[in-house]
């Protein structure tokens, strides 16, 4: 009798176990969104940039005065043609955030075309740049730098390949198709890792043609291009919530002449989204990986995800 007891106390326990599997794949993205909105709570955007009036004193643009003009664009830019960004290289089985050799690999395999993969940059202790979203995502225990050493003995998520930044330029170098957006997880001015990417591509101009930089604030892109001449078209500029003072945010894009803008899934009201699309800006959110949440969003005129998963014939698939 023990025994039977304890067995259905198993059977319950795995059941139990599947079912709590099931919900986390089903409501994926529900879970994704919840992460986010605790992310962006605790760590806020910084306030929009401000205009200094005479004797010193900051004010915020009232909408009223905000100045926007259509985006121009030449008809050959990256992002005119490719509405998904790969997140994190894209997903593997069912791994995500591996930023690892695997999942890059696979990305191309199923874009052979043309593919647009966002990798995570993170800094070893001993000063390499390597492709990590977090530490923790390359050993759970992780909160720390590791040496280059350490991280390239290790397996990401205790089974997929790590990558440096030069092995990733490799790659890059290796299948022209391939365009890379960067989005760095560093404090270190962005301009200080972008130098070291220039460097480390030995300046080479058919793989810089194809990196794609994620902005953060409205004086950086001037101080990238001094290392190097980027052309517009490869800044991104990212934001963590939309409010009031985005619109101040859209002038400072068409100052710098930047036209495309990310931030997360759901935030931009319809009415700011349908203005940025008659306006000719590019809006990307992220992470979608549902078709049903994702037609919802193309519908009130966003341009295209960051995903983990969705293909373009998921897509084409809404259109038809």
């Amino acid at each position: 009798m023990k025994f039977l007891r304890k067995y259905k106390i198993l059977l319950m326990q795995i059941a139990l176990i599947i079912l709590l599997l099931g919900l986390v794949v089903e409501f994926c993205e529900e879970i994704q969104t919840m992460k986010q909105a605790v992310y962006y709570r605790l760590f806020p955007e910084p306030e929009a940039e401000a205009e200094v009036e005479e004797g010193g004193r900051e004010t915020i643009l009232p909408d009223d005065q905000v100045v926007l003009h259509p985006v121009e664009h030449t008809g050959t830019e990256w992002y005119l043609d490719h509405p998904l960004i790969y997140h994190a290289g894209g997903q593997i089985e069912s791994s995500t955030y591996t930023n690892s050799l695997e999942a890059v690999e696979k990305t191309l395999l199923d874009n052979p075309e043309k593919c647009v993969v966002e990798i995570d940059l993170q800094r070893t202790s001993d000063g390499v740049l390597v492709c990590a979203h977090d530490w923790t995502d390359v050993l759970v225990s992780q909160t720390d730098p590791m040496t280059e050493e350490e991280f390239l003995a290790q397996k990401i998520q205790g089974r997929y390949t790590p990558m440096t930044a030069a092995d990733l330029l490799r790659i890059m170098q290796e299948n022209p198709q391939m365009y890379v957006v960067m989005d760095t997880k560093l404090k270190e001015p962005l301009s200080s890792v972008i130098g070291d990417l220039v460097t480390l591509s030995e300046g080479d101009p058919d793989i810089l043609s194809r990196l794609i930089i994620q902005l953060y604030t409205g004086r950086e892109k001037s101080e990238i291009q001094e290392i190097y001449p980027f052309a517009d078209e490869q800044f991104i500029f990212t934001i963590y919530g939309w409010g009031p003072w985005c619109l101040y945010v859209a002038q400072i894009c068409n100052e710098e002449n930047i036209g495309v803008i990310t931030l997360p899934a759901g935030q931009m009201p319809g009415k700011d989204a349908a203005l940025m699309k008659e306006l000719g800006f590019t809006v990307y959110e992220h992470t979608v990986n549902r078709l049903d949440a994702a037609a919802e969003y193309l519908k009130l005129g966003i341009s295209g995800f960051y995903t983990d998963c969705l293909t373009p014939g998921d897509l084409e698939s809404i259109a038809s």
